[in-house]
């Protein structure tokens, strides 16, 4: 083997591994954007999202989801632009009335909201959920994200072949050989999208529970206005403020600061160097 060929070959198994799922403790890599500018993200709500994340857990599948969803978008620069849409019986009236939004810490503090404010129920249409998502306008991306199956598999799969646009598919606890899974990963064939399957989120759970409760018990707020979940706490040029009890003020680098529950990897805190939200300090 040449050295040609042996750099090829070893460029394309590192192409490869970053594409195999790993359940990480920020994200578990549910949500993936490649360096695009915006995009709009399709998120079951049907009643099976409802189910435990993980045996014994008090999370659904639903909150670990939406939690990785911010975590995701803690990752993200604020110019990146996203809309948020559920589907359950029927594509939801969604959030920000489908608008692309900036991926503001207001914008982010938010949609933490409505996620809350909204509970898994109902069946699962994933032809009214692709119909609605493809035929979204001026978006990047498009990403289905599905954790149970359809009857009507052809009418699906057109929709998905002729929309022009590609979804990119995210599968919750589904497992080779099983129709759901077949499904979403024929769509995104189908489209030219990508695939992405979850199948567990035992380890999600787990982190998600352990960093609730390390973060409620062991932060304290002596400030007399913390700033609330999600929104900005630091930067170069704004003020660095205390967070709200269970939160803390995590450094993504030299120009932004959040309240967070936890620091996503990849930000400046992950590598140690992370701010203890005191009132007085800047960054």
């Amino acid at each position: 083997m040449n050295k040609m060929s042996a750099l090829f070959l070893a460029t394309v198994a590192c192409l490869l591994l970053a594409k195999i799922p790993s359940v990480q403790a920020d994200t578990c890599n549910i949500f993936a954007v490649q360096q695009q500018s915006s995009a709009a993200f399709m998120i079951d709500k049907s009643g099976s999202m409802g189910t435990a994340a993980a045996a014994g857990s008090a999370l659904s599948r639903y909150d670990v989801v939406t939690e990785a969803f911010m975590d995701f978008l803690g990752n993200q620069q604020p110019g990146f632009m996203f809309s948020v849409h559920t589907f359950d019986s029927n594509v939801n009236t969604p959030w920000m009335n489908g608008e692309l939004m900036a991926n503001t810490a207001e914008n982010q503090l938010n949609l933490h909201s409505w996620f809350a404010s909204h509970s898994p129920g109902g069946g699962t249409n994933m032809l009214a959920a692709i119909t609605a998502l493809v035929g979204l306008a001026d978006v990047d991306e498009r990403f289905l994200l599905a954790d149970g199956d359809a009857s009507n598999h052809d009418e699906i799969l057109a929709q998905a072949q002729n929309a022009g646009h590609a979804v990119n598919t995210i599968g919750i606890g589904l497992l080779p050989g099983q129709s759901g899974y077949q499904l979403l990963s024929n769509i995104a064939d189908a489209s030219g999208g990508s695939k992405n399957f979850i199948t567990s989120l035992e380890t999600c759970a787990d982190t998600t529970t352990t960093t609730t409760t390390t973060t409620t018990t062991t932060t304290t707020t002596t400030c007399a206005d913390p700033a609330p979940v999600w929104s900005q706490c630091g930067g170069e040029g704004h003020a660095t403020l205390c967070c709200e009890a269970g939160s803390q003020c995590f450094r993504q680098h030299q120009w932004y600061s959040q309240c967070r529950p936890s620091c996503p990897s990849g930000w400046e805190c992950s590598a140690r160097r992370n701010l203890r939200g005191r009132a007085g300090r800047r960054t």
